[in-house]
C-alpha cells in the first residue's frame, strides 16, 4: 500500500513536471498571498488568494475514512512552476500505511510565464487527465471529475485541479473515501465554491 501511495504520488509529481516542460520559468512564490479570511472558507476567483490546502479537510474527516487517527497534516510546496502544494495526513500508528494524500494546483499559483502561455488549472487537468488509461469520470462532483485506481480521485472546480488519494486495503471503500473526502473539500465556500 505504501508503494502504492509513494508510486502514485511521484508520478503525480513527475507528471507535472513533465507537463510543465523545459519553459525555464520559474516558480510563483505563494509569500504574502494567503488569505485574510477564515482557514476555513474557500475564495477561489480568478486572480484571487491561493487556497490554503491545509484547511481543505479536517483530521476528523480524515480520520473517519481511515478508521484510525492521524498526525497532523503536513504541507509540501513541490516548487515546481505550476506551484503544486501537496498535503499528507499520516496514520499516528507508525505500523499503519494508511493515508490521505491531497494534491492542488490552482491557477492563481502558477508561474506568471506558464500562465502567459496559456497554462491554468483546467489545462492542467486536462493534461493529466489525457495520461492515465482506465479512467472512470465522475458526474456530479466539480467541474469535471474521474477516479483513476492508481491516482486518486480528481476534481476540476473553478481554478483549482484537486486531487485526494486514500490509501486503504479496501479498494472499494478507498473510492468511496476518495470521492466522499473530495465532496468535503470542494463544500468549503463562502460565496464561492473551489
Amino acid at each position: 500500500m505504501a508503494r502504492k501511495m509513494l508510486v502514485s504520488l511521484l508520478f503525480l509529481v513527475a507528471l507535472v513536471t513533465l507537463a510543465v516542460g523545459c519553459s525555464g520559468a520559474k516558480p510563483a512564490s505563494t509569500e504574502g498571498k494567503g488569505s485574510s479570511a477564515s482557514k476555513r472558507e474557500i475564495k477561489a476567483k480568478a486572480d484571487g488568494p491561493l487556497v490554503d490546502v491545509k484547511s481543505l479537510l479536517t483530521k476528523a474527516e480524515v480520520e473517519a475514512v481511515l478508521g484510525e487517527p492521524v498526525k497532523d497534516p503536513e504541507l509540501k510546496e513541490t516548487g515546481n512552476p505550476l506551484g503544486q502544494r501537496i498535503v499528507t495526513f499520516t496514520a499516528v500508528a507508525d505500523s499503519s500505511l494508511q493515508m490521505v494524500t491531497v494534491s492542488m494546483v490552482q491557477t492563481e499559483g502558477i508561474d506568471p510565464q506558464l500562465k502567459s502561455n496559456g497554462r491554468d488549472a483546467a489545462k492542467q487537468f486536462k493534461i493529466v487527465k489525457v495520461a492515465f488509461d482506465s479512467i472512470q469520470p465522475v458526474t456530479g462532483v466539480g467541474d469535471e471529475a474521474y477516479w483513476h485506481k492508481q491516482t486518486g480521485f480528481h476534481v476540476l472546480k473553478n481554478n483549482v485541479d484537486l486531487t485526494i488519494d486514500v490509501n486503504l486495503k479496501d479498494k472499494e471503500a478507498e473510492r468511496q473515501g476518495e470521492q466522499d473526502l473530495a465532496i468535503k473539500a470542494l463544500s468549503r465556500e463562502n460565496g464561492d465554491v473551489v
